[in-house]
């Protein structure tokens, strides 16, 4: 059907794996707030953490949302200080043996790119908060999956050996 608005489009369903179950109307605000408030650097961690503490007992689904943005932004960290770190490397070789010419490699990672990958960092944030505000359960690519598994209770072989 042409006017049918039941299901996000295909490239929306392609970048996000979507949950067969629906949020509840009461949980779809609160999801949609923890992808939101997952955009501040280095704050967004501990505001999401106050609503996974908020919403543990009474929605886990609020909770799961919540735990994924967390994540998504630690994996932004982590890319963003791996640039860092290369380019303070680089920079040190550069200067203890400039005749190398590592000085490009130095400068690959500047200010310009930090922001643009903010950017495209933040298109995920934002898409998941549409996607959980219209009731859609959105599930990160590689780590949804992995969040969402049980843990598996450990027998006493592999505790004690």
């Amino acid at each position: 059907m042409a006017g049918d608005n039941s299901h996000p489009p295909e490239n929306l369903a392609r970048a996000f794996s979507l949950d067969d179950g629906r949020l509840k109307m009461h949980e779809r605000a609160p999801a949609a707030l923890a992808h939101l408030v997952s955009l501040p650097p280095v704050w967004g961690i501990l505001f999401a953490s106050g609503i996974i503490h908020y919403y543990r007992e009474s929605s886990r689904a609020v909770a799961f949302q919540a735990r994924q943005a967390i994540f998504l932004h630690l994996a932004f960290l982590a890319v963003g200080v791996l640039g860092i770190l290369i380019r303070l490397f680089a920079t040190l070789l550069d200067t203890a043996f400039p005749e190398m010419g590592i000085d490009a490699v130095a400068g690959w990672f500047n200010e310009t790119k930090a922001v643009a990958l903010y950017i495209v960092f933040s298109v995920f944030p934002v898409l998941a908060a549409a996607l959980t505000s219209m009731g859609y359960a959105v599930i990160y690519p590689w780590i949804g999956p992995r969040l969402r598994e049980e843990p598996r209770p450990k027998e006493a072989d592999e505790v004690y050996g």
